[in-house]
């Protein structure tokens, strides 16, 4: 095998000015990534079948992802009642099926639900009332 020497090259510039340079693809800023928070898990309740595990979180979870080990498999659960393409609540469990026997167990987060339900649907009876209000003056 032969081996090539090459020259080193440098720069007038700094390493400061390069990296200012290079930010980013045709001079766009890069968005620095969102750090993952970490989730303490606690262990809720433990079903000897599987039908009795997923019947107790009912409708109110979605399936979000799963892992798969040799030991075990991990179906982990979002919150239904934010949009998926959303931020997400905090809330969310995940049922770990063992390898070994039948047996299910949940797991949950111990932050809470932090989403805002709205059950009102169209115009707010206080901006209608402030509409209404408006109107007579006008008139």
């Amino acid at each position: 095998m032969e081996v090539i020497e090459v020259a080193q090259c440098e720069s007038d510039k700094s390493d400061e000015e390069v990296a200012e340079e290079n930010d980013g693809i045709n001079g766009n800023k890069r968005v620095p990534k969102k750090k993952k928070l970490a989730r303490c898990w606690i262990k809720e309740s433990t079903f000897d079948n599987a039908g009795e595990a997923e019947s107790s979180i009912k409708h109110k979870w979605s399936k979000h992802y799963t892992n798969h080990t040799e030991k075990e498999r991990m179906f982990y659960y979002r919150c239904n009642k934010v949009k998926l393409r959303g931020s997400q609540c905090s809330r969310s469990i995940y049922l770990l099926y063992h390898a070994d026997n039948d047996k299910v167990t949940i797991y949950k987060t111990e932050a809470g639900h932090n989403h805002h339900i709205d059950t009102v649907r169209g115009i707010d009876e206080n901006v209608k009332k402030c509409i209404e209000e408006f109107y007579i003056m006008m008139v």
